[in-house]
């Protein structure tokens, strides 16, 4: 039909509000052709709406996920919609106090005032210091890394057998932030010192690191009872057991 037709009705979609009107007045008996009178006098109005286009009473729900709480509070408030704080749970991912998730889904057509349920993120999960007490050095730091933490400090341990660690710091079972430090004590394997008194000094050096040892300081005196280049004294004493590395002390007689 052509729009000089008299019978001719433009095709337009309608509003929520026309389509409910419409309903009542047919439903109350009203024929057609007085619904397309009442049109087409104006007495009626039809309004068109856009594809996807939110009606007046309703709104369409933004996307929050990863926003701070109080940014996601002011653009939810700007569509007047009302932001709920469902719960509260670690993420390896998003900061504390960001969003993890919402419902309804961003995108979502409500109506005005409507709740939006977020759940906010606690930030990444505290880890446990793992059980690493009777472990070898290289397992412990194995176990340290898979937990999601760095190995400290090492110092030397007393007890347990030489090599393994004797304790932890935070102890095992603790929670602590990702990537903290933990520092270990390890056992070490006890020398015996040997007997450098009376040795040359070049021997005793061969002595102790034949021993796994190292020498410390070296200071000179002078007995001329004695001949130059002489142990006369060590610490710790011949006999006495220390840990792997540690240092003698040694005291020479002057050369000649």
């Amino acid at each position: 039909m052509r729009d000089s037709d008299p019978g001719y009705v433009p095709q337009r979609r309608m509003g929520a509000g026309a389509i409910i009107m419409i309903s009542i007045l047919l439903s109350t008996g009203a024929s057609v052709l007085a619904v397309r009178a009442l049109l087409e006098a104006g007495l009626l109005q039809v309004k068109p709406v856009a594809a996807g286009e939110p009606v007046a009473n309703e709104s369409r729900v933004p996307d929050v996920v990863g926003m701070p709480a109080d940014a996601s509070d002011e653009l939810l408030s700007a569509r007047k919609l009302r932001m709920i704080v469902q719960d509260r749970k670690p993420h390896d991912r998003i900061a504390a106090g960001s969003v993890i998730s919402q419902a309804p889904l961003a995108q979502s057509r409500v109506q005005l005032g409507a709740e939006v349920s977020v759940v906010l993120s606690t930030g990444p999960a505290k880890k446990q210091v793992p059980p690493v007490v009777g472990l070898t050095l290289d397992d412990a730091k194995h176990a340290l890394e898979e937990a999601g933490l760095s190995i400290g400090p090492i110092s030397d341990g007393e007890g347990g057998e030489p090599g393994t660690v004797t304790a932890a710091v935070p102890t095992p079972g603790t929670e602590v932030e990702p990537a903290s430090v933990v520092a270990l004590s390890v056992a070490q394997a006890k020398i015996e010192v040997p007997r450098l008194v009376g040795l040359h000094i070049s021997k005793a050096r061969a002595a102790i690191e034949k021993a796994k040892l190292k020498v410390g300081s070296v200071s000179e005196l002078y007995d001329r009872n004695r001949k130059g280049f002489l142990v006369l004294s060590q610490e710790p004493e011949a006999g006495t057991k220390v840990g792997l590395g540690s240092e003698v002390k040694l005291v020479i007689n002057q050369g000649d």
